[in-house]
Formats: C-alpha cells, sequence, structure tokens
C-alpha cells in the first residue's frame, strides 16, 4: 500500500497478468491500457471488455486503473475472474 496523503492511499498490484492501481474516489471509472503484445486490436478490447465487467461487479465506487500484460491473453474467462476476486479482497474500501 503506498500512501499520499493525509486520508487518502493507493492500492498497487502488479502480477504477471496484470498491474492495478487503484484509489478510493466519490465516482467509479475503470481504464483498461492494452499494449500491441496482447495481439489484434479485437483480442485486445475483448480483454479490456472482460476486465472492466468483472470489476464492475466488485465496486460501486473508485479509481481504478489497469495495465494489461501478455500472460492475461493466455487465460481463461474463468481464470480472469478468480485472478479478479483476488485483487479485490486486497482493496480495503467499500464493495458490491
Amino acid at each position: 500500500m503506498i500512501h499520499c496523503g493525509p486520508g487518502r492511499h493507493t492500492v498497487r498490484r502488479c502480477l504477471p497478468a496484470l498491474t492495478v492501481s487503484a484509489k478510493p474516489s466519490e465516482r467509479y471509472a475503470v481504464r483498461c491500457v492494452a499494449g500491441r503484445r496482447l495481439g489484434t486490436a479485437v483480442r485486445r478490447n475483448a480483454l479490456k471488455r472482460r476486465v472492466r465487467e468483472a470489476w464492475r461487479r466488485k465496486f460501486v465506487s473508485g479509481d481504478f486503473t489497469f495495465v494489461l500484460k501478455p500472460p492475461l491473453a493466455r487465460m481463461s474467462h474463468a481464470e480472469v475472474f478468480a485472478l479478479l476476486d483476488d485483487i479485490a479482497s486486497a482493496i480495503p474500501w467499500r464493495r458490491r
């Protein structure tokens, strides 16, 4: 956990398949960054949609940035959901 000011904090998790940076916020925002090493534009967009949809079900507020990495492209839908569940459990604020 990295502290950044009084009462505010950012959580960052770096894993082989993705990196997530999470910050408390009143609003809900999810950003996904996917480089060309993940595949074609169609494949990258599908992976971003998968991550956004899985994450949307977990949080009502917060500012989240995901950096997708090549191992994520080889994971099944269930594996991605399980990975995101593990990450969500480490974030200490309000969930759905």
